[in-house]
Order: C-alpha cells, then structure tokens, then sequence
C-alpha cells in the first residue's frame, strides 16, 4: 500500500504542465534521451492508477516514449532509470517476450554494478512475474528470492522491496516461499534511522503468516 501511495502522489505530482513541457523539449530536442524517458515515466506513472480505457491508451503513450529512450540512450550502464518502467509497461501490455528482455538487462547490470539494488529488485521482480504467466511458480520463486539478494539502496532502506511479485505467489499458495522472501529482505534495512518501512513490512509478515494476503491488487 505504501508503494502504492508513493506511485500515486508521483503520478499527481507530474502536473498537465510538465507534461506540454516535455513535449515542448522533446521537439526540440528529439534526439536528447532525458525529455522522452521521462514523459514515458509520467505515462506509465498515471496508467498504474488510470481506469480502462485511459489505462491502455496511457501504456501505449508510455511504451512509445520508452523504448525510444532507450533506443537513444547511448549506454544503459549510464543510466537505468526508466529500464523498470519500460520492463513493466511492456508486462502489462502483454508483451512478455520484450518485458524478459528488458528485465533481464536490469539483472546483468546489477550484476556488473554491485551498488544498483533496485535494477536487481526490479529485474528479478519483472522476470518472476513473466514466468508465472508461463506457467511456472518454480521459476518464479527462485527469482523472487533472488530479488532479496542483492544490494540494499536509500529507496530499499526506506520503503522495502517491490512486492508485485510476492502478491501474485500468495495468490497461487506459495505462502512459504513469500515468508522466506521476507526475512531475506530484512537486510535491506540494516541498522538505518528511518524505520516506517520495516514496520509495515513486518505488519505485512505477521498477516502473511495468518494466511492473509495484505497487499492492494491494484499495483499492477
């Protein structure tokens, strides 16, 4: 929910105004890679909470203007930071062979940036949910898992792991495996100041452990 909450007051935040502002930059600069991927970040960010039929107009708005970021991107390994959104846009429209793709490049960079735990938290979280859709929980599970692994970062050790993923394994009766994926990301917090994240995370365990499914399904 608080992830949820965050998504929904960025979305708010990205005013009509700053919309027509990156449109403007975008002209004049169609070929700057910063303008296009953020106008798809506003897209993506207001159809997480847009209603049918605004919702699919927005993913294709989105799914334009990120892919065309990355294609001008000059080296992803500068910057990932609209990789996750493009990687879930294309999941959401269905389009499970680009949304591996895209996943999979968050992965192999956090593996060759060890500082990058929200590509690995992102790609992991992207990869599992493509694999349920495959029919494949096992598959699922070893990444959702593996999405706990990596390095902690501020937006880790302040709010926690993305959690998609554990929602839909709680859906299919992997009630063990969430557990596990919960103490895993204990570590994400480490011995920092701000606690509201784990709090919540730890509501979120104990209601897990009751066999209740806490999280809104209106995250994806």
């Amino acid at each position: 929910m608080l992830i949820a909450l965050l998504r929904w007051w960025a979305a708010s935040f990205i005013s009509s105004a700053t919309e027509e502002h990156l449109l403007r930059a975008h002209a004049c600069e169609p070929n700057a890679p910063l303008p296009v991927g953020r106008l798809g970040q506003l897209y993506y960010l207001r159809a997480l909470r847009a209603p049918e039929p605004q919702r699919a107009a927005l993913l294709a708005l989105a799914i334009k203007a990120l892919k065309r970021w990355y294609q001008l991107q000059p080296a992803i390994a500068d910057d990932f930071s609209y990789l996750p959104a493009l990687a879930h846009t294309c999941y959401l429209v269905g389009d499970l062979d680009l949304a591996t793709t895209y996943a999979s490049l968050l992965v192999r960079y956090s593996q060759a940036h060890p500082t990058w735990g929200n590509a690995c938290q992102s790609g992991h979280t992207y990869l599992g949910l493509v694999a349920l859709k495959h029919g494949d929980p096992e598959g699922a599970i070893r990444h959702l898992l593996a999405s706990a692994m990596g390095p902690s970062s501020p937006q880790l050790s302040s709010f926690g792991p993305r959690t998609e993923l554990a929602a839909e394994l709680l859906d299919a009766g992997e009630r063990d495996a969430v557990l596990e994926f919960f103490d895993a990301s204990e570590r994400f917090w480490g011995n920092g100041r701000w606690q509201l994240g784990r709090w919540q995370f730890r509501r979120w365990r104990s209601r897990i452990a009751k066999g209740q499914n806490p999280f809104s399904r209106s995250r994806l």
